[in-house]
């Protein structure tokens, strides 16, 4: 079914905003797959990313995401000056010298620069840091911002951020709803700002802006929020 809604090109990209806190901006978007079947279905990208991977569809879904940033990214930079766009990678993707093909082929496109890209990769994604390491460098090398997304979720610790040159951190959402309080959760913002002195910035995914207010307020290193 997968292979087939590939074929028939059901599959988009939706591109939900970043903003920077201090200035409540858009400065990027994070461009997110979804599909929608010829029923009109919609179905959750929890579902189908897992199903992908299990039938080792993820360098089609890949190329395939890349296919249409190239695209639409270029409409969207210039309907938005300066933004970047956020686009998610694979655990598959940070073992692969593909990766850095298809990227490189992306900044071939007119209007679109380096620093018009973000890619991001799970946390459970860096598990192999020597390995992954030599993706994210050529992918870097390209000029490429790279980020480790939902950050914080277990699979591994700051200590991993000392072998891998990467430019942001993603905190995990349940680090966001205890935002600016008390609790060991709630305290990420300031452990991240003292522990990850080798990346450039940290974002976070808020729902509410009752969460925004709450992680505008927790650390001066919290620069930008994904808002869906």
């Amino acid at each position: 079914q997968l292979r087939t809604a590939l074929t028939r090109r059901e599959f988009s990209l939706h591109y939900q905003p970043i903003m920077e806190l201090a200035s409540s901006r858009i400065v990027g978007f994070e461009a997110l797959m979804r599909w929608r079947n010829r029923e009109g279905t919609r179905l959750r990208p929890d579902l189908f990313i897992p199903a992908a991977e299990d039938c080792g569809l993820i360098p089609q879904f890949t190329e395939y995401a890349l296919e249409c940033a190239t695209r639409e990214i270029p409409r969207l930079i210039a309907f938005c000056p300066g933004v970047f766009v956020s686009i998610n990678l694979a655990s598959s993707d940070l073992h692969s010298e593909r990766t850095i093909d298809l990227l490189r082929k992306l900044l071939q496109t007119p209007g679109i620069k380096p620093e018009n890209i973000v890619v991001e990769a799970t946390e459970h994604s860096f598990l192999d840091p020597q390995r992954a390491g030599l993706i994210v460098a050529g992918i870097r090398a390209l000029g490429i911002r790279v980020a480790i997304d939902d950050f914080g979720t277990g699979y591994c610790g700051l200590s991993h951020l000392t072998n891998l040159e990467t430019d942001f951190l993603k905190i995990d959402k349940v680090f966001v709803e205890a935002a600016g309080t008390e609790s060991a959760t709630g305290q990420v913002a300031r452990w991240t700002d003292d522990g990850a002195s080798g990346v450039t910035g940290t974002m976070m995914s808020c729902h509410t802006r009752s969460e925004m207010n709450g992680v505008s307020g927790a650390s001066r290193r919290v620069r930008t929020s994904s808002v869906s």
